[in-house]
């Protein structure tokens, strides 16, 4: 009922009572000024519930496959358990997209694949490259590799350079306001090896305009790709694959720089 009427004794709606304004068009007010819920929040509390549900059976589900490892090594626990637990894993996608998962073939393939490569699908070392339905190795998963391959690298130097922008790539410049291409030359001593592993990196080769990382960080990413390529060209690991947007945002920590100048191959 209520309380409030015009001169003529007609209710008066509440939306029109001051200080009794409605904060939503499907909300109702009680007279004794209780606010009712709306159907927009109750949608909410649903959906909530119902992303509270499906989390609960996932870790659930997760628990089970627990159940099955027989030990906390990633080579002992069998291909198909693993698959099932990689198919839990959001991966990241482009910046502002959605996270993605990977279907259970991929997963499979991603695990036995990493299992070949001596990688832990678990771990930063490789990613499934969705393009091409390979297994890449990270810089991570190839300084690896080549440590088991008996290729000891000693810590990267690296030589800043310059050049002229090759034709059709002057725009690269336009982006980072720069003049000349920018490139690092990346020298690794390997012992038991006289010589030492060399490789540039240019930034007009390499740049991914789509690439938020390469956009924010391009020195650092000129450092990771000179060193990871400096690897594969010494030890052939990863000598032959394609980069991705996984690769090309690799989830490893800043290099340490050690700037160099002068000298044959940095030294």
């Amino acid at each position: 009922m209520n309380l409030f009427k015009d001169d003529s004794g007609s209710p008066v709606p509440s939306s029109v009572i001051p200080g009794r304004e409605s904060d939503s068009p499907d909300r109702e007010e009680t007279v004794t000024g209780e606010v009712k819920r709306s159907a927009t929040e109750k949608a909410a509390d649903i959906l909530t519930a119902s992303i509270a549900e499906t989390e609960r059976k996932a870790n659930e589900q997760i628990m089970a496959l627990a159940g099955n490892m027989e030990s906390f090594d990633w080579k002992k626990v069998k291909p198909d358990v693993m698959a099932k637990i990689l198919v839990k894993i959001p991966y990241r996608q482009k910046k502002d997209e959605p996270s993605y998962y990977l279907t259970p073939v991929q997963a499979l393939i991603f695990a036995m694949e990493a299992y070949r490569m001596g990688l832990s699908p678990l771990s930063n070392q490789c990613f499934f490259n969705r393009d091409n339905n390979k297994v890449n190795a990270t810089l991570e998963g190839k300084k690896a590799m080549a440590r088991d391959q008996g290729y000891n690298f000693g810590p990267p130097k690296f030589t800043e350079l310059a050049r002229p922008w090759p034709k059709g790539k002057e725009s690269i410049g336009k982006v980072f306001g720069l003049e000349k291409d920018t490139g690092f030359t990346c020298t690794m001593a390997i012992k038991g090896f006289e010589d030492r592993a060399e490789y540039t990196a240019w930034l007009s080769e390499w740049y991914v305009s789509y690439s938020t990382v390469w956009k924010e960080k391009p020195i650092h990413m000129l450092q990771v790709r000179a060193q990871e390529k400096c690897i594969s060209s010494a030890s052939g690991v990863g000598a032959s694959e394609m980069p991705s947007e996984g690769d090309l945002v690799p989830p490893v920590a800043e290099l340490p720089e050690i700037k160099v100048s002068g000298g044959k191959n940095g030294e």
